[in-house]
């Protein structure tokens, strides 16, 4: 079916990933701080880069250990609180040069799907920093300006970061830019795991999302980036609701999608909502909205696969689209 055919690259690919971490580093140890609404919060953050461990202090002194995921300077984890009617998901990013702090919650009441909360930014300090007080990131006055990053990512990220040649480098995913090399993106992302070839893979959390992030390199040049997102449901409608998520977190970021439509292959559960899961993961339902920028292309697809679904967001450089489909041909017809 010619609706489908832009399934076939989407990539999904079973891998267990081994996070490794630095080893003799330094625990780093911040308070941080956020003003919501004139209303002052606090919580101190213990990083242990040896274990990738991370203790979390709010300020009622509770603490909580969550699994640290650091990409560059940027350290992610997330924190799950369980409440008898409501699960909520706090998925935070630090900055470690800059001390900036990104905050975004995703509460699921019983019975309903996930709702995401806007960000909230902050700013931390080290806590034995004898400066008192803190930046007012809140402000249009802040120093550095805290935004959501071009790829969907609650994080902090500057408007521009300068290269080694003092001049402005534009990020296209994640801090890369399209073209980097292989070296680039291991100097900016750390060693991958085992890829497949013109590919690298890391494990991240976007958001309060778990993700496999793919790194697609043509004639040894960066040219695409994928998540593949993680998340496994027993309730299928779940599975649209992430994908109602996360384009929600584009759709604020780009605009209204160039593309966005929902492909019925089998009309079967089409008047019975409740229904759509059960036709997402038996291939009878797709979804799929695209955004464009000068120099790039993001698609986003849900379809089913036997009786899962898979879920991806594809950033592709548009100078390059043509040099990727002739590499991919040269790797199919190698195989002959």
């Amino acid at each position: 079916m010619k609706s489908l055919n832009f399934f076939n690259s989407l990539l999904v690919f079973s891998l267990s990933l081994v996070f490794i971490g630095v080893a003799n580093a330094e625990r780093i140890k911040l308070s941080c701080h956020e003003m919501i609404d004139d209303v002052a919060f606090d919580y101190a953050v213990d990083i242990d880069e040896d274990s990738a461990q991370i203790t979390h202090t709010s300020s009622d002194g509770a603490p909580s250990v969550a699994e640290a995921i650091f990409s560059g300077n940027r350290v992610s984890y997330h924190i799950t609180n369980e409440l008898q009617w409501m699960s909520i998901v706090t998925a935070i990013t630090i900055d470690t040069a800059t001390l900036q702090a990104a905050r975004v919650i995703t509460t699921t009441q019983t019975g309903q799907p996930p709702k995401e909360l806007p960000p909230k930014f902050g700013q931390c300090k080290f806590q034995d920093d004898p400066v008192e007080g803190f930046i007012d990131t809140a402000t249009p006055q802040a120093a550095e300006e805290l935004t959501t990053t071009a790829d969907g990512e609650a994080a902090i990220e500057s408007r521009g970061e300068l290269s080694s040649a003092g001049s402005a480098k534009v990020s296209n995913f994640r801090g890369s830019t399209w073209g980097d090399s292989r070296t680039e993106i291991i100097k900016l992302k750390g060693k991958p795991s085992p890829s497949k070839e013109g590919h690298f893979f890391y494990k991240n959390f976007v958001g309060p999302f778990s993700v496999l992030t793919n790194y697609e390199f043509v004639n040894g040049k960066l040219s695409q980036g994928q998540y593949i997102l993680q998340e496994m449901h027993d309730d299928k409608n779940l599975y649209i609701a992430d994908y109602n998520v996360i384009k929600n977190m584009l759709t604020s970021k780009y605009g209204q999608p160039v593309i966005d439509d929902v492909l019925w292959e089998n009309k079967e559960f089409k008047n019975n909502k409740k229904k759509w899961g059960d036709a997402l993961t038996a291939g009878h339902l797709a979804y799929h909205s695209q955004w464009e920028t000068d120099d790039t292309v993001i698609e986003h697809r849900l379809i089913g696969e036997g009786s899962t679904a898979s879920h991806g967001v594809i950033y592709k450089s548009t100078l390059m689209l043509e040099a990727v489909k002739e590499e991919r041909k040269k790797r199919i017809l190698s195989d002959w």
